[in-house]
């Protein structure tokens, strides 16, 4: 008696609970992610293509681990977590490091990358991502912005779609590339059924299990002969979504 409630339908559910745990920030949780490591499938080996001529991937996909004392990621790896997000940057001026602002989630991906951030020279509000080798042996403003990945558009995460994607633009082929990252149930529909290990969620399980942080990363090549950039970046993100895309593997952090 005298209880309250702004829903009714919550007493119902409130009719099956045995315990309520709470906690606060700082005694089992901390404010901070911790990039822990991947879940790789070995069918994204190779550089996601739009055909099956363009790349051979192996008759059943596995999940390889590897975790962030291993050393550098997988490149495909790299690329999603420098490029599939909705960081800012302020601060760049001549002979200086713009530094990102925005989701502590995307901050930490991005840094488990290694990559490095810069403000595209050529194209206002334009974002380019380095990864380590462009930037190991040179000042930020003598860097070549043909080195870096263009990013071309982004799409935000939403409620409703569980996940963000963006498009991006590989300086090695100009090939546009279209990258998600997002809840694992969601991304793994998206994704050609036979580039999902069959495993998948008894791994999703076991991280969960552990109390990580998971998300599963995606990506679609576009070919340049078939499309032109312009007609690319006018396309939706369901319309990105629509064949053709690979399940790269599962990030996971800790906090």
């Amino acid at each position: 008696t005298n209880i309250f409630v702004s829903d009714t339908s919550r007493v119902n559910y409130a009719g099956v609970i045995n315990a309520v745990c709470f906690d606060k920030t700082g005694t089992l949780t901390d404010e901070a992610l911790s990039f822990q490591g991947a879940l790789l499938s070995s069918s994204a080996a190779t550089t996601p293509a739009t055909t099956a001529k363009e790349a051979t991937r192996p008759a059943v996909a596995t999940l390889e681990e590897h975790r962030s004392e291993d050393g550098p990621l997988p490149l495909l790896c790299q690329e999603i977590m420098a490029t599939c997000h909705g960081l800012l940057l302020y601060g760049f001026h001549e002979g200086a490091q713009a530094s990102a602002v925005g989701d502590p989630l995307e901050m930490e991906l991005l840094r488990a990358s290694g990559w490095r951030l810069q403000p595209s020279t050529t194209v206002m509000g334009r974002m380019v991502a380095f990864p380590p080798s462009a930037t190991s042996s040179a000042l930020p403003a003598t860097v070549s912005e043909s080195t870096g990945y263009a990013i071309l558009k982004h799409f935000e995460f939403s409620p409703d779609r569980l996940r963000a994607a963006s498009l991006v633009q590989d300086p090695r082929t100009n090939r546009v590339r279209f990258f998600v990252k997002g809840s694992p149930e969601t991304v793994i529909q998206l994704c050609r059924p036979e580039t999902v290990p069959a495993t998948i969620n008894d791994e999703l399980l076991a991280l969960a299990r552990k109390g990580l942080r998971v998300l599963a990363l995606a990506a679609r090549d576009f070919s340049a002969d078939d499309e032109s950039v312009e007609a690319i970046l006018s396309r939706t993100q369901g319309s990105c979504e629509d064949r053709d895309v690979v399940f790269v593997g599962l990030v996971y952090l800790s906090n």
